[in-house]
């Protein structure tokens, strides 16, 4: 099973009891897995992040279908009870296989296994092409990009603990609408996109799920800190006053 980078995985499925078999088992093989009820659930999702495979119940969501593929989704298998008739061949032919339900692990093992899941590309934390139309190409403004991007971090990561640390909502609502502005600014797309979803959350005083969001905006902060150093130009390549 080629998944070294563990690559999102959709579960599209309405009924719960098999909706959390096959995000269980999807999980034990290594994949990271989000999983909803319905096709409007699943077009949210897909919003919000890349998969690389969707599993999706053919008996109540087969129009997700559609979204999954629109999304760009490279792989999709379908999921349907085994005394139901076969899926419409229009419908199957879009996807890799349509596998029986109740869905037994060794079966979508096999699947998975079938499928030519390649090393998943590891898309950037920032767009190189907004910070080059930020600096102009000129690598004295690139740094000072980059280091105001850097002091800004420092503090924000901290207040983003604090306000966390302390269960205080409003706060941390206003410390994430900041981050979201500011990866915006320098084309960190996927951290703005958590960190807008923290500060949903933190305005909808809903303080179950902010942990996980904190610590994945928290992760995906320090990828982005690393490539902005990593852009750094060093001194030599920098005008020098007079």
């Amino acid at each position: 099973m080629l998944v070294p980078h563990a690559p999102n995985a959709l579960v599209v499925e309405a009924e719960p009891v098999s909706r959390i078999a096959a995000a269980g088992t999807l999980g034990r093989l290594g994949w990271r897995v989000t999983a909803v009820d319905g096709l409007v659930a699943a077009v949210e999702a897909l919003a919000r992040d890349a998969f690389t495979l969707a599993l999706i119940d053919l008996d109540d969501s087969a129009a997700a279908v559609a979204a999954v593929r629109a999304a760009g989704v490279p792989h999709i298998l379908g999921m349907r009870c085994a005394w139901v008739s076969d899926a419409p061949p229009e419908l199957a032919a879009q996807l890799a296989e349509v596998l029986a339900k109740p869905l037994r692990p060794s079966v979508l093992r096999a699947a998975l296994e079938a499928l030519t899941v390649t090393e998943p590309a590891i898309e950037p934390a920032v767009d190189l092409a907004v910070l080059d139309q930020m600096s102009l190409g000129d690598p004295e403004a690139l740094a000072e990009i980059v280091d105001d991007y850097l002091a800004f971090a420092t503090g924000v990561t901290g207040d983003l603990a604090a306000a966390h640390a302390a269960s205080d909502l409003p706060p941390l609502a206003r410390v994430a609408h900041r981050v979201a502005g500011n990866l915006g600014l320098i084309g960190g797309r996927r951290g703005a996109a958590l960190a807008r979803r923290v500060e949903a959350c933190a305005r909808a005083e809903d303080p179950v799920e902010i942990g996980p969001m904190i610590d994945e905006l928290q992760r995906e902060l320090g990828r982005i800190e690393v490539e902005l150093r990593a852009l750094r130009p060093p001194p030599s390549l920098r005008r020098t006053a007079g």
